[in-house]
């Protein structure tokens, strides 16, 4: 495991084991906390080697930040507070300064838009030498992945490169599962709106998928709450 994956892996775990702690009014090292999140100042992301680092890297950093914010209570509950601070937060990774919203949408989804009703932009623009962070491949899996710090996200994990794939399947198992349902007998089918949102980044897949077009459908109410 690289340095910079192993930064990042290190501080994924002690910030969620320390959200877990505060959830449960437990007392929480909130300087060992705050030395690992100034301690992705030092990383080289631009040094990653391949699409499996870089995405188990951006992955963890993502949830590392949002479990950073929820410590420090500055991701309020709410639909639009919550977007304004993944939207508007800037945070110190390498010689980088990006969002929330950058690393999902700019890195990890390969700088595709964001998905209406937010906005239709892209988070770069075509000449910003940020795009040199993203992954070659985009993998819709990492909406499985990514915690916002609601209570409709899913948990936080810890990934690493060399188990990358397995990680993926094993988080979309787990969200599906809850997120996913349908009756096939009375053609029913109950979604989260992440399938919704982001229905273009899964083709032939979920509500894509021909065999579902005549269910009934219900979406399932995104809770914005803080975790």
């Amino acid at each position: 495991m690289s340095a910079q994956l192993m930064q990042s892996y290190q501080t994924v775990l002690t910030l969620k084991e320390a959200a877990a702690s505060k959830r449960s009014g437990l007392e929480y090292n909130a300087a060992s906390c705050r030395e690992l999140i100034e301690g992705l100042k030092r990383t080289e992301p631009e040094k990653l080697k391949n699409d499996k680092e870089k995405t188990a890297f951006w992955i963890n950093t993502y949830n590392s930040l949002s479990a950073w914010l929820v410590l420090q209570d500055l991701l309020p509950a709410g639909k639009l507070k919550t977007f304004i601070r993944l939207q508007k937060k800037k945070f110190h990774i390498g010689k980088w300064f990006l969002t929330l919203n950058q690393i999902e949408h700019g890195i990890l989804r390969c700088n595709r838009r964001l998905p209406f009703p937010f906005t239709l932009s892209r988070s770069f623009s075509r000449k910003d030498p940020r795009n040199m962070l993203a992954p070659q491949q985009f993998d819709p899996r990492v909406h499985f992945t990514l915690n916002s710090g609601s209570t409709s996200s899913p948990p936080i994990g810890a990934y690493q490169s060399e188990s990358l794939d397995f990680q993926l399947d094993e988080a979309e198992r787990h969200f599906v599962q809850s997120n996913f349902i349908y009756d096939i007998e009375f053609q029913r089918l109950a979604y989260s709106p992440v399938f919704e949102w982001y229905k273009e980044d899964f083709p032939g897949q979920f509500l894509n998928d021909p065999d579902f077009k005549k269910y009934r459908k219900t979406r399932i109410t995104y809770q914005w709450g803080v975790y």
